[in-house]
């Protein structure tokens, strides 16, 4: 922990002792910070007397200011939940260049830091990933933590006005449902079946994606190729499905930004019978692995995979180690994000 200019006074809640703020000048500020890793739920109790809305006690998290306070504010508890990853936590007491008023101090007692549950991001779109307005209704991408066990449903209601009908999502912040548009799921990058809103227990660092849109080519046939967005790289190329063999791998080479873009078409054939079968699929650039996926096929079926690559490079296609044919289509870079993604268990 990091401190600069704190003392220790007989105003307290907790433990008969607290950190104040040190004594201080106009146009200064005194702080106290430390590191942790999350995710977990920080909470702790603050209290100042201060120049009203010119002097501050201040909380920040990864120098982004949460929360301030600021006149004659008595003790009362804050709680923040901490996302994955390193942060740097920081009370700050600040002054602005005149008056003095009160004890011109802030105090901090009762710091909490208890870490675990999971940490998610959620993001709610339109019309495969379009994050403007909605008929003016704003769309979100937030990041949070939540208790260990929580279903993409929980994650929902805890950031929107949620309808459900006949067990699925029918209107989100007031957008409704209506044929042939729907809200969708997508759990880190896959289309997620209905059953799952409810039921699918999220693990640290997956993505949930609501999107309002048309489902685009659906049907009922094993065979029937059915394209989807990529929107929510680089997923699902980090977590898959349910922590299952969907999981896929890349290990890109340096590509400058200006590289032209071409799309990978790789068409899996099973010509066995009975169980559907898995086949290892990889992806070479110049020698270099690039991709990895594992894909499951139904018998005498077959299944398209989508996977940009940058363009001028020499690339490989093995299958279960073996090389096998493959065909490029070439688009614009920019619309690489509409393409099927490198995946499996669609």
């Amino acid at each position: 922990m990091i401190q600069n200019g704190l003392d220790k006074l007989e105003t307290y809640i907790y433990d008969n002792d607290s950190a104040q703020s040190a004594h201080i000048g106009n146009l200064k500020s005194t702080y106290i910070e430390t590191n942790i890793t999350g995710p977990g739920n920080l909470s702790f109790y603050w209290k100042v007397s201060s120049e009203s809305n010119y002097d501050f006690l201040r909380f920040f998290i990864d120098d982004i200011e949460q929360a301030n306070i600021s006149g004659e504010v008595d003790w009362h508890q804050m709680s923040f939940d901490i996302v994955r990853g390193n942060h740097t936590l920081k009370w700050a007491y600040t002054k602005d260049e005149y008056v003095k008023a009160g004890s011109d101090c802030g105090w901090l007692d009762k710091v909490v830091y208890s870490p675990g549950g999971v940490s998610v991001r959620i993001r709610i779109t339109h019309l495969y990933g379009n994050t403007s307005a909605y008929n003016g209704i704003p769309m979100s991408d937030i990041v949070k933590r939540v208790p260990e066990g929580s279903t993409p449903l929980d994650v929902l209601q805890s950031v929107a006005n949620v309808t459900m009908h006949e067990g699925r999502v029918y209107s989100i912040n007031g957008i409704t449902e209506s044929p042939p548009v729907y809200w969708y799921l997508w759990i880190n990058g896959i289309p997620a079946p209905n059953e799952d809103i409810d039921s699918y227990q999220l693990r640290d660092g997956e993505v949930i994606h609501w999107d309002y849109s048309s489902m685009i080519n659906a049907g009922n046939e094993t065979t029937q190729f059915r394209p989807y967005s990529i929107m929510d790289y680089p997923e699902p190329f980090l977590h898959g499905y349910d922590g299952g063999g969907t999981k896929t791998t890349t290990s890109q080479p340096s590509v400058p930004q200006s590289t032209d873009w071409e799309i990978l078409q790789i068409k899996v054939v099973n010509n066995g019978t009975g169980d559907a079968n898995n086949f290892d699929v990889e992806v070479l650039l110049d020698g270099v692995p690039y991709a990895t996926t594992t894909v499951s096929v139904q018998a005498k079926a077959y299944r398209f995979l989508y996977l940009p690559v940058p363009k001028g490079y020499n690339v490989t296609v093995r299958l279960d180690a073996k090389n096998v044919i493959t065909s490029i289509v070439s688009i614009p870079k920019t619309r690489t994000k509409f393409i099927s993604g490198f995946n499996s268990g669609i």
